[in-house]
């Protein structure tokens, strides 16, 4: 789906309004009230190359987003291409994804993980991120 039909605006420049007013967790609402047994949501995360308004808060933005999906009856895939995104944007995504998929079917428990109390206002440590990545093994590997 293209941007500009998104349930969420992810250029919005006030995450708490996208988290409350219309945005995802209305999304879940509007699923249960009609029958779904919850909602699937997916974004491509390449938005953020053009650094538009409101994409300097990405960390804020994905720690509301997965205290919805980890309070309701949500499941979202954030899909950051790590070979085109800058290092800052990879950190912040993964201190803000409880688990994570780097290659191939596995779903792996992230161990640079932080709770949304603290990520939404962390400041970016992109020295090393990729090594980072690196580090994460299949035996972090979520049982199916």
């Amino acid at each position: 789906m293209p941007p500009d039909d998104s349930i969420i605006d992810p250029m919005s420049t006030a995450p708490r309004v996208v988290y409350q007013q219309g945005g995802l967790k209305s999304a879940v609402e509007d699923a249960l009230r009609d029958g779904f047994a919850g909602l699937c949501a997916a974004g491509d995360m390449t938005w953020l190359l053009d650094e538009a308004p409101g994409s300097d808060q990405i960390a804020e933005y994905e720690a509301l987003l997965t205290h919805v999906t980890r309070s309701s009856r949500a499941l979202g895939l954030c899909q950051y291409n790590r070979r085109t995104l800058p290092a800052a944007v990879l950190d912040h995504s993964m201190a803000t994804h409880p688990t994570i998929r780097i290659e191939g079917p596995i779903l792996l428990t992230n161990p640079f993980y932080e709770l949304p109390e603290t990520a939404k206002s962390r400041t970016a440590h992109p020295d090393g991120v990729h090594a980072r990545i690196e580090s994460i093994q299949p035996a972090s590997a979520w049982p199916s």
